[in-house]
Parts: structure tokens; C-alpha cells; sequence
């Protein structure tokens, strides 16, 4: 059985093999406890974080040879692989327009440079690995010294943008402002954990729990999990975590806001410290 992508991050452990902490039990009743805060900076020894520092936004390896791609948006690409005599180092412009909405296409020339990136949405099994990651990835690169350009094929994931980690309180939701009187001891909300690509958080009533991956200015969301205990702020809950699962969202930074946006919903959050409601 293949590892979860979200188990077992494939640079710094290569064989790694945890079980998933989103993947609670449905149905089972617990207490509310408190959702764990996350803090922004320092953060020290996480995964991905050095990357993410260095304004990396995508990953991708693959084995036979064992190369690795990495994707700077606004600046450089860089191909890593014994293919190449070199490390290829390209400026990657705007996607090129494609009729099919899983694939993002790419292809730049630059002197003697050439490299045609074609990233797919399709869970992509990596053998040597042995993880599952949430896009193939497709890469044909030309180095000045050679003649011909070399193909590689493997998997990647996207980073996700380092301001999102953090815990976030539901401020605005469907035109008006959440009220929370009758949220049981906390405020409804969510925690983003980018260290494991997991989300916790809290209705209303219960503890919710998920993973997540991520797109280019984008948030993917699993489906949620939750505890099972019964109050007046149930039905809002219910709707809250129906907006969230299996769905997807643009974000937007404004100061201490986020505000997440697909063609159904328009939710906005502040940043917090905590969910637990102040007394």
C-alpha cells in the first residue's frame, strides 16, 4: 500500500511512514479541547520551510535517475539531475492557454536553454518514494552543452504560500457577520499547518479535521472529519463544514485577513491566536 503524500514528506525522509493525524475516527465523542495555535515566525526544523523561505512554490523528483525540479514563480526554475551536466537554471513565463483545466503547461527558451514543464493533476505514485502526491509532472530540459533535450518524468506538490500557516477565526460569511453566541467555547474557525499539510479547527460544536493541498494561488481541501456532540450552533456547522468539504478556494491576503473564494462562497477570516472564545 502506497504511503499518503501527507504522512511522509518525501525530501527530508524518504521512508517515512505515520498515520495520517487528520484521519480520526468519524463519529466519535470527545470533549472540545482547545485547537493547538500554530505560530508564524521563528519556526524552526519544519519541513519544506527553507524552501519556502528561498521563494520556492513547487516541488518535483522523480527516480531512474533521481532528479529534483524546483519552481520559483517570479524568479528561477531550477532542474537538478544527473541528465544534465549541469544544473539548468530558466525563467518559467506565463502558463501557456490549454483546453483541459488539470494541466498546467509551460515553456520557456533562453539562449541555449530549453525546458517544456507540463504539471497534471492526477495522484501520482512515486516508486522509490513510496508516497502518492497530487501531481505528475512532466519535464523535457535542454543544458547550453547539449544537443539534445532529455525527458524526465516523476511527481511534485506545491508548497503552499508560508502566510497561510497559522490559525485563522471566521469573521464574514454569506453577506453578514458571524455571530458567535452560540458557538460551544470556541469560535468557529480553522488552523493550517503546513508542516504536515493538515487543517484542524472548530465549527461550532466539534473539533473538524482535514488535509490539504495546494495550487497556484490556491487551497484544496479534503473531506473533514469531526467529533459528534450536539448544540445550539449545529446547524451552522454543518453548513460551514459542507462550504469546505472536498473544495477548493482562491485566497487573498489583506493585513491580518484571508479571505477564501470559489463561485459559490466568499468566507473571511482574521488571524488569531486562538479559537477559545474570551470571557
Amino acid at each position: 500500500m502506497k504511503k499518503s503524500f501527507f504522512t511522509c514528506i518525501v525530501f527530508a525522509c524518504l521512508a517515512c511512514g505515520n498515520n495520517n493525524p487528520a484521519a480520526n475516527d468519524t463519529g466519535t465523542q470527545t470533549n472540545p479541547e482547545e485547537v493547538e495555535v500554530l505560530e508564524e515566525q521563528p519556526r524552526e526544523n519544519e519541513n519544506w520551510q527553507e524552501e519556502r523561505n528561498q521563494g520556492y512554490d513547487f516541488v518535483a523528483f522523480g527516480t531512474k535517475p533521481d532528479w529534483t525540479l524546483l519552481i520559483d514563480w517570479e524568479g528561477e526554475t531550477q532542474l537538478i539531475s544527473p541528465k544534465l551536466i549541469d544544473t539548468l537554471k530558466i525563467h518559467l513565463a506565463k502558463a501557456i492557454e490549454n483546453k483541459d483545466p488539470k494541466l498546467t503547461f509551460y515553456e520557456q527558451t533562453t539562449n541555449d536553454k530549453h525546458m517544456a514543464l507540463r504539471i497534471y493533476q492526477s495522484d501520482c505514485a512515486n516508486s522509490g518514494a513510496n508516497v502518492e502526491l497530487p501531481y505528475g509532472v512532466s519535464v523535457l530540459a535542454k543544458a547550453d552543452t547539449m544537443q539534445h533535450p532529455k525527458e524526465h518524468q516523476g511527481c511534485g506538490f506545491y508548497l503552499g504560500d508560508a502566510r497561510l500557516h497559522g490559525t485563522w477565526q471566521l469573521q464574514k460569511w454569506r453577506g453578514g457577520v458571524v455571530s458567535t453566541e452560540a458557538f460551544l467555547g470556541q469560535n468557529a474557525g480553522l488552523a493550517i499547518n503546513l508542516d504536515d499539510f493538515t487543517v484542524s479547527g472548530f465549527g461550532g460544536c466539534n473539533q473538524v479535521n482535514s488535509s490539504v493541498t495546494f495550487g497556484r494561488d490556491q487551497i484544496n481541501f479534503s473531506h473533514f472529519r469531526s467529533t459528534k456532540i450536539a448544540c445550539d450552533a449545529l446547524d451552522f456547522e454543518s453548513a460551514f463544514v459542507a462550504a469546505l468539504n472536498d473544495a477548493s478556494y482562491t485566497y487573498q491576503f489583506k493585513g491580518d485577513q484571508l479571505t477564501l473564494r470559489n463561485s459559490e462562497e466568499n468566507l473571511i477570516f482574521t488571524r488569531a491566536k486562538t479559537l477559545v472564545k474570551s470571557h
